[in-house]
């Protein structure tokens, strides 16, 4: 449910299953509310694969602009005398507070997007002058009570999640007579979906940095509660264009409170994430992994694992689960990476792998045990050559070795010989017995992290 400034004109495909057609020329988390009133029922827009590095397909009917009908717009000027009486007036009511006029707290500026429900505008917070974006939702085009539930559901998640570092922030609801104002963090990078398109694919380290964040969104939204149920590169925006720029996550229309012991039934996101479980109309919060997962694959490749022309042949392609891990450039990528992707991919929930877990993998940069036990085999091929040295510095040296991130097998090698050239000692069995006990016991168990406690933040 964040905004970003990416761009004004283009437009992307588009599989959103859930959300009913827009014609809304920028990304969809600047879409007010992008979706259609009943929620329940299956995917149905068609689909056109009209390029390989594309991971969405669009079916969107054109909407009449905003500027050529004057209801269309959220601001229309009311009297001064109405004011008064109608921030008292609660029979139309969304939010269910008391009306309360957006242009007392902030100046509204450029239009940023548009989409089926509003629009969404830069805004300027008066006492502070700090900029946001505030999404306006129309309240007429909100049919149904399920339309204004939903809204009203975004925003106690979005507030319920807000201070999660890789979660856009919300800042603030406002409701007048025509419209709810939503303001929000303003994310000027863009979405991931055009970072993707962009670069082609990402190397291994850099897609293992953002699927961290990903999960990272994944296990803070289920600690606190919360089942997203549509992440996708287009709900990811980047705070800044720089290349490091921090990942966040939005639109959380879909989301939900996670209900002790319910199974959920109803079939919504997005078809190339769409797990086989939701296909199957009986899931739970499993289904997060799967579509990061998803996400995982599409970083590394530019290509969704699971497509069709049609969204028949994505479902039945999802049904079946077969990776492809032949194709280029999937023979040049590491043995860990894949088994990540099998593990997040798992057709069964419950031997999926969790958040926590993938978390672990990621926070001791050893991607998979296989990983693991391949640097263990290489040590003890060099343990002979150690002969004398003190424990400090064998130490020191193993977790150097063993904290870099996706080192290769070469570059364990050269290190370890280096090693031995330059120490001629021996490297003590008592060091390498407990750090790989404790490799093990993450691996297996996957630490829990709880993000009020810092100490145990397994991400780095």
């Amino acid at each position: 449910m964040g905004c970003c400034i990416s761009k004004q004109e283009a437009s992307k495909p588009d599989t959103d299953g859930c959300k009913h057609g827009s014609n809304n020329p920028v990304q969809n988390h600047q879409q007010p509310y992008n979706r259609g009133p009943q929620q329940q029922k299956p995917l149905t827009s068609s689909q056109h694969v009209a390029h390989q590095s594309k991971v969405q397909t669009q079916s969107r009917t054109p909407q009449p602009r905003a500027q050529q009908h004057r209801a269309d717009v959220p601001f229309a000027v009311q009297p001064a005398g109405e004011k008064a009486t109608q921030a008292q007036r609660q029979d139309n009511t969304v939010l269910g507070k008391p009306f309360d006029d957006i242009r007392e707290h902030y100046t509204l500026g450029k239009q940023l997007g548009r989409g089926q429900f509003g629009i969404t505008y830069l805004c300027t917070e008066k006492s502070t002058g700090h900029e946001y974006a505030c999404k306006s939702i129309l309240k007429r085009k909100l049919s149904t009570k399920n339309d204004r539930e939903d809204i009203k559901k975004e925003v106690n998640i979005m507030q319920h999640l807000s201070g999660q570092s890789n979660i856009v922030q919300f800042r603030g609801a406002y409701e007048d007579r025509q419209s709810v104002h939503l303001v929000m963090e303003l994310c000027a990078g863009g979405e991931l979906f055009d970072r993707i398109i962009e670069k082609g694919h990402y190397s291994e380290r850099d897609a293992a940095k953002i699927c961290r964040y990903i999960v990272n969104v994944v296990h803070a939204c289920h600690f606190m509660g919360v089942m997203h149920r549509d992440l996708k590169p287009e709900n990811f925006l980047l705070s800044s264009k720089d290349e490091g720029a921090t990942l966040k996550a939005t639109d959380f229309g879909l989301s939900v409170f996670i209900e002790e012991g319910k199974v959920y039934h109803d079939i919504v996101g997005s078809a190339y994430y769409v797990a086989p479980e939701v296909l199957r109309r009986s899931y739970g919060k499993e289904i997060d992994i799967w579509s990061a997962g998803i996400i995982l694959y599409i970083l590394l490749c530019g290509l969704p694992p699971f497509w069709a022309e049609n969204e028949k042949g994505i479902f039945d392609a999802v049904l079946k689960g077969d990776i492809d891990f032949e194709s280029e450039p999937w023979p040049s990528i590491s043995e860990s990476a894949k088994d990540l992707i099998t593990k997040m991919l798992t057709q069964d929930p419950k031997l999926r792998i969790t958040s926590a877990q993938v978390l672990a993998i990621f926070s001791i940069g050893v991607p998979s045990l296989i990983g693991l036990m391949k640097k263990l085999v290489l040590l003890k091929n060099f343990m002979h050559f150690w002969t004398n040295t003190t424990n400090i510095y064998s130490q020191t040296f193993l977790l150097s070795v063993l904290h870099k991130d996706y080192i290769s097998e070469k570059q364990l090698s050269d290190s370890l010989l280096e090693f031995h050239l330059s120490m001629n000692g021996p490297l003590f069995v008592i060091t390498i017995s407990i750090f790989v006990e404790a490799l093990f016991l993450v691996q297996l168990t996957g630490l829990l992290w709880d993000p009020t406690h810092s100490q145990t933040n397994l991400v780095r």
